[in-house]
């Protein structure tokens, strides 16, 4: 992709102890490199690891069961030793200087303070998110589907994301929940969303209004998810 600017597209998610980032911490994080077709880089693995919570009192039960908290404290490991293991991580991606990871999420606006929390805000603990994350471009499917309702919508057509939750959005465009709750699968699941997003027909020009190359039923009698989901935390 050359508007990428040699920048690394990567899947990022990203799972918390609950949902107010001052007060609550990372419990797990994938992040998998991705190539110019949408598909994982064969040469890279994810980066995938589990973060052990420092504060137990903390966790919303709803966000962060009793099972997820003993799993985390029994397999996690500290932010230090996962710091370094993501400095390394990222030096195998060989990235040209003051090239950065350009993140595929959805919801990003609640993910970004968290990584930002591990890094540090302004202590010089850590190296600078933004040395490996770019700080303003990003793709995120939340805002590509709004975007895609109101071309329809103020060209007169189909609304084709009438609700706006992941697994709506997923389930409008084809694509099946994970099989399995691991946050390696539900990566895997942003991506293919974001593929069949991307893949829709895009207006030529001022060639409007939209339209589609196949007659698509918007609004089936009976959904798979219609959820009001604010991402993976």
């Amino acid at each position: 992709m050359k508007h990428l600017n040699s920048h690394q597209l990567c899947v990022v998610a990203l799972r918390t102890t609950g949902k107010d980032f001052v007060i609550h911490e990372m419990r797990e994080l994938c992040v998998i490199p991705v190539s110019p077709n949408l598909t994982p880089e064969k040469e890279y693995l994810p980066f995938n690891v589990v973060f052990r919570p420092r504060n137990k009192e903390n966790c919303t039960p709803r966000v962060c069961s009793k099972e997820d908290y003993l799993f985390a404290q029994k397999n996690g490991l500290d932010s230090d030793i996962l710091m370094t293991g993501f400095e390394e991580w990222y030096d195998r991606l060989r990235l040209l200087p003051k090239k950065r990871i350009i993140p595929i999420t959805y919801n990003w606006h609640n993910q970004y303070p968290f990584l930002m929390n591990w890094f540090g805000w302004s202590d010089n603990k850590y190296p600078d998110l933004h040395d490996f994350v770019h700080p303003s471009i990003y793709r995120d499917i939340l805002p590509i589907a709004q975007y895609w309702a109101d071309l329809a919508y103020f060209n007169q057509e189909h609304v084709p994301f009438p609700k706006m939750g992941l697994h709506s959005l997923a389930f409008r465009l084809g694509v099946k929940r994970p099989m399995t709750n691991s946050l390696l699968s539900y990566c895997l699941y942003l991506l293919d969303v974001y593929k069949q997003l991307t893949g829709l027909r895009l207006p030529t020009g001022v060639d409007l209004p939209l339209r589609y190359p196949i007659e698509i039923d918007y609004f089936p009698e009976k959904e798979d998810g219609d959820d009001d989901d604010n991402g993976e935390l």
